[in-house]
């Protein structure tokens, strides 16, 4: 698997409606990850759950008033 196809599924993981609470997302991503890994020796787990987390972070930082 490439760089594109990694991305591909964080952008699925951080927009997905299935995961609704952060810890959620957090262990689906982290699933992810440990698979994903298997595919490529140079591929980044963390770099990828930051990536997968990405709406997390900004609905904490932009609150709904």
């Amino acid at each position: 698997m490439t760089r594109k196809d990694f991305q591909m599924i964080a952008d699925v993981v951080a927009t997905t409606l299935a995961t609704v609470t952060p810890e959620s997302r957090q262990c689906l991503a982290l699933d992810f990850a440990a698979e994903l890994a298997k595919t490529n020796t140079r591929f980044d787990a963390g770099r990828f759950v930051k990536a997968c987390l990405v709406n997390e972070r900004a609905e904490n930082q932009n609150p709904a008033w």
